[in-house]
């Protein structure tokens, strides 16, 4: 019973997105290293050699190594087995570790670093459809709240709005079955032929010999007269 508690309890908060709740430094720090890692790659060379330069202004052989340290880390490619340091907290690429900062104060001083709660391999779109903050979630909260209250309120609106979005899908399905299916009344099919536009003062063969034919026909019908 007692285990059962302690993982439901070691489960991280979630969102009423479905996302995963973040504290609000933790998910201010992942989004500043993302962006600068995707949209800014050189800020962290910049940085560090700065950081170098200032070391070798200050003539501290502690800062100078560190420094020098963490320019080799940047400019060696990452290892499938460190692109996977996110589930190792002191080896977290971003979050620098005590062989990594200034030496200023003792190496067995330096405080436990936090262990990380996101994969930060993601992309920016990734991140922010997994995680979220505390801010951010309170946020959503308080607006599901103020929509439900809304919906109370004007209750016959949205139940209005319900029936025209419902009336409009069934014509458009009606629309779209008359524009797939035939027609099923008979004779319906032929009011859709176009018959040959036949230009005016055109003979067709068909109305010359009838008109060959009533000629003879009159004719004849002169001859006999004269005859009589």
């Amino acid at each position: 019973m007692s285990n059962a508690v302690a993982s439901s309890s070691s489960q991280p908060p979630r969102s009423l997105n479905r996302q995963v709740v973040l504290e609000e430094d933790e998910y201010t720090e992942a989004l500043s290293h993302i962006i600068k890692r995707d949209f800014f790659p050189s800020l962290s060379h910049l940085d560090a050699t700065n950081s170098y330069l200032d070391a070798l202004k200050s003539n501290d052989s502690s800062l100078i190594q560190a420094s020098v340290r963490r320019l080799e880390d940047l400019n060696t490619p990452l290892t499938r087995r460190s692109r996977q340091t996110w589930q190792t907290p002191s080896q977290t690429p971003y979050r620098m570790g005590p062989s990594e900062t200034p030496l200023r104060t003792p190496i067995g001083e330096e405080p436990p670093l936090k262990r990380l709660r996101y994969d930060t391999e993601m992309n920016l779109d990734e991140f922010q459809a997994r995680y979220t903050s505390e801010d951010n979630s309170s946020f959503t909260q308080i607006l599901e709240e103020e929509n439900r209250k809304r919906k109370e309120k004007y209750g016959w609106a949205w139940e209005a709005q319900k029936r025209v979005e419902a009336q409009r899908e069934r014509m458009l399905e009606a629309r779209e079955r008359l524009l797939i299916e035939p027609p099923p009344g008979v004779g319906v099919r032929e009011k859709f032929l176009i018959e040959a536009s036949t230009p005016k003062g055109l003979i067709t063969a068909g109305e010359e010999s009838e008109k060959d034919e009533t000629t003879e026909e009159k004719d004849e019908q002169e001859g006999d007269e004269e005859t009589r």
